[in-house]
């Protein structure tokens, strides 16, 4: 409770993600539609579950919050009575993330792979691509079957490096040569 504007900006932050995931998954299928309809169709669904998943784990932050910050609705329980269950939902919020993460490492294959196929983009960073958002996939997975060893520093390394600096990556190349599309 010390640092609620922080709490509240961090919620205003992941709130926004979700909406920035929509539109990346509405650009990328408008994009990628003429490589493979259907594929490119599943991979917006995918990741307009993402997004949902997203919001709706705002969604449960800020009631948290309200809760935490107690008022006359809530008085029958003490601050102490609160505390515990808030703080188990407020630290379980890495875990829950892992759900969406499932999505997005599948939503994301696909569109790599739509880009593979397409030739739109180079096809080593395409694969790049496919296989680093595999990796986000199958960490996503261990993250729920066995939390213990997806929490250790060097798995969170190894399952998310390549993700980021593939973003990095496609958003230069993006910006300097942007994408080869052959009209037909």
């Amino acid at each position: 409770m010390a640092n609620v504007f922080q709490f509240r900006i961090g919620i205003t932050v992941e709130l926004i993600m979700s909406v920035g995931l929509v539109i990346l998954g509405l650009s990328l299928y408008i994009v990628l539609k003429a490589v493979d309809k259907n594929l490119a169709i599943l991979a917006l669904l995918l990741k307009l579950v993402e997004a949902t998943i997203a919001a709706a784990i705002v969604l449960v932050s800020l009631i948290s919050l309200q809760v935490a910050k107690g008022g006359t609705y809530i008085s029958i329980f003490t601050p102490e009575q609160l505390q515990t269950p808030v703080g188990l939902i407020l630290n379980m919020h890495t875990a829950v993330f892992s759900v969406p993460m499932v999505f997005l490492g599948l939503d994301m294959v696909l569109f790599s792979y739509l880009f593979f196929k397409s030739k739109y983009i180079p096809r080593i960073l395409a694969g790049f691509g496919i296989i680093s958002f595999a990796l986000i996939f199958i960490h996503a997975l261990m993250f729920i079957l066995t939390p213990r060893y997806a929490t250790m520093s060097v798995n969170q390394i190894i399952f998310w490096a390549p993700s980021g600096i593939f973003e990095i990556v496609i958003g230069i190349w993006l910006l300097s040569k942007g994408l080869k599309i052959q009209h037909t």
